[in-house]
């Protein structure tokens, strides 16, 4: 059976390093597809269980020098060290670089030295080398065993080449200034770790346990947990049903319900949202957020290891292992640039060499060799593409973490570029445009009963639904007036709900399901007359008749009454709207079960042409699918519930308000955790900074080599300056890219228009 593991492997952070676990893990049978992360510095190894077992494949990379960390914890929750730390742990690469200085002064010093003082700084030079480059030479031997070309390899050649040819300060300066590139290389990548170490680190790691899941709720008074003594247990021992007390200034461990309490509650590491939110009674809380002011007493609804911040931190791991389109480019390039500049580096040598035995110049063979085999040398230390592979991966991990700082979850490298390019948006009305938190405007009832009693009966059918709208038909039946008991009760998706009270069986549906199968429905007196009937969304109240054994159209039933429902629509939307507009999205649309005399007003408030009412879910699954055909830079945006197929049948799905919906992150490509509209828009700016900066580093890599391999090519480039420019090249874009990672970075500089 095909099966998927993941190995933290600290020696991997280049395609060099994948070329030689592949060729290492040839020799067993069952190995599938490989999937680096150089940037977190994990494999994921695809194989088959019949054929090899795990213990077989660890055993196998710690036999070519690739051994996985024993850490069972995933990268970003392993200790991160820096610079001077990772030095300390090297003696032979800093008496290396001593020796170098000491070498490099002496000569300076000593312009006329004499026969002894010039033989002592080579020694220096040659002992540096020879004990900074010993690492190096095991990784080239390891590297010659697996039968592929690594930086090793070829830094290694260079170096012993340019010792031959007498050049041993360059070789000396070369193997220090590689490896303390190494050492820079890897305190670079560690800012994006710890961006998502940042989010490891939202949930405290000892939580106030008031009561156990195992009791009885019912049997705790509220007003006693106040006086019922916390215990302090670690958060892995907490549990789903867990009453726990959270103080101010402390963080929610995990998501829950609030039992008792006020507070403010800071949500903005997780929603991006700037103002403290109030929590109370009943209120819903995200584990991670910080109890800014005031006591909660919460009951957990979610495992620690479910939150909203650890549930954030998976799916920007899942993420990274779905690469960006340039990303993919750039791997396919690396796979073929360094074999060219490798070819290159030989055709320097033999060209030359050959134009000379020809007769075609007149410099002595050997110093015309030894010119130009160090050339050659100085070409194949440029041959390593670690820094033009890290371009995009850094980038798109700094924009994924910025992004869930904005309160936004992107699932993937690629729909954080592609939502740069975005032409067509589709959008639905409730819950998207509108609040999705509709109150009661009026109850009509069409036969000869009250409108509370009416209201009751449609109340007990919609007690088992979580939609809006059933939600609030429960909400306003009137204090005092009893909601009868329904049995056998049945969702109808896209049409409402059915159920059986007191032996008769009653639906709830919308009057958009109802004007397909009986049009006159809108002709009823009590209806037109309404005047709040147009521009309200209708919930129709059916009792089907008594001979009903199979579900029948609405128009076979009695008319009971009609529930008019209004929903406000956000503040901000209007506004939203025209800054897509602004940023070269060119087509919004307005997609809605509701009906078009309801739709029509919205979207002439809100400026939107083209509309579609009446629509079922199957209605929006074949529309997003023939725009997507039309048009592929296109998104769907909903609420993620009831629209999560159209979503998934997207090009990019963007579900509204999914901090609490687990459905919403299953379906949709990207989830906004704020109840507001605006993260649209910083997601598109985001996502046009991301592929600036992916430009800029792909440009700072090659640009810089290219230059350096120029200059060697004409011979005046030296060992330390193709070193620099490798070593360079990776630092720049690494903080190139790690620049989105900061929370103080804005998203207002993006262009409005992709170039």
């Amino acid at each position: 059976m095909q099966r998927w593991t993941t190995f933290a492997i600290p020696q991997m952070d280049c395609p060099q390093e994948l070329g030689l676990i592949s060729n290492g893990l040839k020799s067993l049978d069952g190995i599938g597809t490989l999937q680096p992360d150089y940037l977190q510095r994990e494999l994921r190894v695809e194989y088959d269980d019949r054929l090899v077992q795990l213990e077989e494949i660890r055993a196998r990379l710690t036999q070519i020098g690739f051994a996985p960390a024993t850490s069972s914890l995933p990268i970003v929750e392993r200790p991160l060290g820096g610079f001077w730390q990772e030095l300390s742990r090297t003696p032979s690469l800093w008496i290396a670089a001593i020796l170098t200085l000491a070498a490099f002064g002496l000569h300076l010093t000593s312009p006329l030295a004499a026969f002894e003082t010039a033989r002592w700084t080579r020694w220096l030079a040659i002992g540096a080398t020879v004990l900074g480059g010993a690492p190096l030479l095991q990784g080239a031997w390891r590297a010659i065993r697996l039968r592929h070309l690594d930086m090793y390899t070829l830094v290694s050649l260079a170096a012993s080449g340019a010792v031959l040819t007498g050049e041993v300060f360059e070789a000396a300066t070369l193997v220090v200034l590689f490896r303390l590139s190494l050492l820079i290389e890897s305190a670079s990548q560690q800012r994006a770790r710890r961006a998502l170490r940042s989010l490891i680190e939202l949930t405290p790691d000892t939580v106030h346990r008031l009561a156990t899941a195992s009791d009885e709720l019912a049997a705790i008074e509220t007003e006693s947990l106040a006086q019922r003594s916390a215990v302090d247990i670690p958060l892995t021992d907490a549990q789903t049903g867990d009453v726990l007390l959270v103080r101010p200034g402390e963080r929610i461990p995990a998501d829950g319900v609030v039992l008792a309490g006020n507070s403010a509650v800071d949500e903005s590491p997780l929603t991006g949202e700037s103002l403290p939110s109030d929590k109370s009674v009943g209120d819903q809380v995200l584990g991670g957020s910080l109890c800014a002011a005031g006591s909660l007493t919460i009951r957990l609804t979610r495992s620690p290891d479910e939150s909203a911040a650890a549930r954030i931190v998976k799916l920007i791991e899942q993420a990274r292992r779905q690469p960006a389109d340039a990303e993919q480019f750039v791997d396919r390039f690396a796979r073929i640039y360094t074999p060219l500049v490798v070819a290159l580096a030989v055709l320097v040598f033999i060209v030359p060499m050959a134009w000379h035995l020809l007769g075609n110049s007149s410099e002595p063979a050997r110093e015309a060799a030894a010119n130009w085999f160090f050339r050659s040398l100085v070409i194949l230390v440029i041959a390593c593409p670690c820094a033009l592979v890290l371009s995009t991966p850094v980038t798109v991990v700094s924009g994924l973490y910025r992004a869930s700082h904005l309160g936004v979850l992107v699932k993937g490298g690629r729909f954080l570029e592609q939502a740069g390019v975005l032409r067509t948006i589709a959008f639905d009305k409730t819950g998207t445009l509108t609040f999705g938190r509709p109150t009661m405007a009026a109850v009509i009832p069409l036969v000869d009963r009250s409108a509370d009693e009416l209201l009751a009966l449609a109340a007990a059918l919609e007690r088992h639904s979580e939609h809006p709208l059933a939600q609030a038909i429960r909400a306003a039946v009137p204090a005092g007036v009893e909601v009868p008991v329904c049995d056998e009760f049945l969702a109808l998706p896209g049409l409402g709900v059915q159920g059986v009270v007191a032996q008769r069986t009653y639906r709830v549906v919308s009057l958009t399901s109802l004007e397909r199968d009986d049009p006159s429905v809108l002709k009823r007196p009590a209806l037109k007359e309404h005047p709040l009937f147009a521009s309200s969304t209708v919930a129709m109240l059916v009792q089907q008749p008594d001979s009903a054994t199979e579900p029948k159209g609405e128009s076979a039933g009695q008319y009971m009454a009609a529930i008019l429902l209004r929903d406000e629509t956000r503040p901000e939307a209007a506004q939203v709207l025209n800054d897509l507009r602004r940023l070269g999205v060119e087509q919004i649309i307005m997609l809605t079960g509701d009906r078009a005399a309801v739709a029509a007003p919205l979207a002439k408030q809100l400026g939107i042409d083209t509309w579609q009412a009446g629509l079922l879910p199957d209605d929006k699954i074949a529309l997003m699918r023939e725009l997507a055909d039309r048009q592929p830079d296109c998104a769907m945006v909903g609420d993620g519930v009831n629209d999560a197929p159209a979503l998934a049948a997207a090009p990019i799905g963007v579900a509204m308000g999914a901090a609490a919906s687990d459905v919403a992150l299953e379906n949709a490509d990207v989830a906004v955790l704020q109840t507001r509209l605006t993260p649209l828009v910083d997601l598109i700016k985001l996502s046009r900074i991301v592929r600036r900066r992916i430009r800029q580093n792909v440009a700072i890599a090659t640009g810089l080599k290219l230059l350096v391999l120029l200059l060697a090519a004409a011979g005046y480039a030296s060992m330390w300056m193709a070193v620099a420019a490798d070593v360079g090249a990776s630092l720049l874009v690494i903080f190139n890219g790690t620049r989105l990672g900061s929370r103080s970075a804005v998203v207002n500089d993006a262009p409005l228009r992709v170039k």
